[in-house]
């Protein structure tokens, strides 16, 4: 696989499938050092094609940044994940971490998007199954380390070009109930399966507002029509496109 030896030769594309608006994760957006592809109000499947077909075809762009719209990611968080994807080799998948729930009151402590290990498939329909095996918070050490896992769900990930060349990013084979698109999962899975390694860094830890306005990110909003639009915040970018 291909290496980046370092960030003057490396430029990001944050790509943002983005069903809800959420003043205090848009509002960082334009403080990035990073163009912004922003996929506005389609379904999962249609926005994530959609992105991944962007990076691929405007080859300028060395690494791809999957950036959920309900996570709070400052440009000081971002800047911290691309220092080190960059300025190192052994990070082709790099990560922050957020919490699973917004608001989280489970007696156990609270748990991470992320996983150490992906549990063994039992049967051939589990592959389209996410099983919660979380890492928690109290469980995570050293927390000033970066650290392998097998799955994150997607908390600002910053992924080298042949990976994305390599992943399918084709989502759940199963698309049903509650199992519409699970594409960090289904990552994740590529990921093991092609001997690539997924690391994080615990130290950028993401505020998560899944329960804000979760009802919009469950269905294509009525009466909005889908849409893109690029943000020009690289000042090497001479052109939007």
């Amino acid at each position: 696989m291909g290496k980046v030896k370092n960030q003057m030769e490396s430029k990001l594309l944050v790509a943002i499938p983005s069903p809800r608006d959420i003043k205090e994760v848009t509002d960082n957006w334009t403080t990035y050092d990073h163009d912004c592809i922003v996929v506005k109000y389609a379904l999962q499947h249609e926005a994530y094609k959609h992105l991944r077909e962007y990076f691929l075809e405007h080859e300028e762009y060395t690494h791809f940044c999957i950036m959920p719209d309900d996570l709070v990611v400052t440009s000081e968080q971002l800047n911290d994940l691309w220092e080190c994807a960059t300025i190192e080799d052994n990070y082709p998948v790099l990560s922050g971490i957020c919490p699973v729930d917004e608001d989280e009151t489970r007696p156990k402590g609270i748990p991470l998007a992320i996983q150490r290990v992906i549990p063994k498939q039992t049967r051939d329909s589990d592959e389209t199954r996410s099983p919660r095996d979380w890492v928690y918070q109290k469980d995570l050490y050293p927390c000033d380390s970066i650290i392998k896992v097998e799955h994150a769900g997607f908390p600002c990930m910053i992924i080298r070009r042949d990976i994305m060349e390599i992943v399918s990013w084709r989502g759940s084979t199963k698309i049903g109930l509650n199992l519409e698109g699970n594409y960090d999962w289904q990552f994740s899975q590529d990921c093991k399966r092609n001997g690539i390694p997924i690391h994080v860094m615990p130290y950028v830890y993401l505020k998560h507002l899944r329960n804000t306005q979760s009802k919009e990110a469950k269905e294509n909003p009525k009466n909005k029509s889908a849409f893109f639009y690029f943000i020009n915040n690289d000042s090497q970018t001479t052109s939007i496109p």
